[in-house]
């Protein structure tokens, strides 16, 4: 009985750096993997291109992922985990709501264009493949994006900041399709400027859509 309660932390100890040890390989598949997209292709994306990208047996690599599919989901994590953090910094800046979701916009295409625009990659290629399981997945994230912006937008108007008649989740939409369109532009044009370039003038438009008429609520009106 006192070996098997000695052991039993010794074995929890295991499992726990090996898991651990499992997230870290995971993260740096998905790593891989996107550098295999943005530089060569997704058509380029396999077992044995991960395997060359990391310099490892394939077999080291089935260890973890055994398809494309799973690849894919992977990198839709980091996917989520980029966007949600991105939100994350936004939602804490010391600034107005409104300025928040500035920051947001322009960060979003800041990250985008030194990720190469993986992500919006990634999202076409669910909808190539017709995977169910990579299209709910893809559909999941897209979705909580939009929620975390919709939830600015909110904020927003409780400041007074954007119309009171304001449609939420148009606007978040808008939002997101602002960066996918000139994402897919920048990628049709091979990159060929930078991708932040003129973020002012689209926010400013954006703006003027969302607070059209729109004036500071007073305390009389509260």
């Amino acid at each position: 009985m006192r070996r098997t309660a000695v052991a039993e932390p010794a074995l929890q100890a295991r499992a726990s750096v090996q898991r651990a040890s499992h997230e870290v390989r995971q993260h740096q598949l998905a790593e891989a993997a996107r550098k295999i997209i943005t530089g060569q292709g997704m058509e380029r994306l396999t077992i044995s291109a991960l395997a060359e990208e990391m310099g490892v047996s394939e077999g080291a690599i089935y260890r973890h992922v055994r398809s494309k599919q799973q690849i894919l989901l992977l990198v839709l994590d980091d996917v989520e985990r980029t966007w949600l953090d991105a939100v994350s910094r936004a939602e804490e800046e010391p600034a107005r709501p409104l300025e928040k979701l500035e920051s947001l916009f322009k960060g979003h295409l800041s990250r985008t264009e030194r990720r190469r625009g993986v992500s919006f990659l990634v999202l076409n290629e669910t909808l190539r493949l017709g995977d169910k399981e990579l299209r709910s997945r893809a559909a999941s994230i897209v979705e909580d994006y939009l929620g975390a912006v919709g939830r600015l937008l909110l904020e927003c108007q409780s400041a007074g900041e954007v119309r009171r008649d304001l449609d939420v989740q148009l606007a978040a939409r808008l939002f997101l399709g602002m960066v996918q369109s000139n994402v897919t532009l920048w990628a049709l044009r091979s990159h060929s400027y930078p991708l932040s370039e003129g973020w002012e003038a689209l926010w400013d438009l954006y703006c003027r859509a969302i607070t059209a008429g729109q004036r500071p609520i007073n305390q009389e009106e509260v």
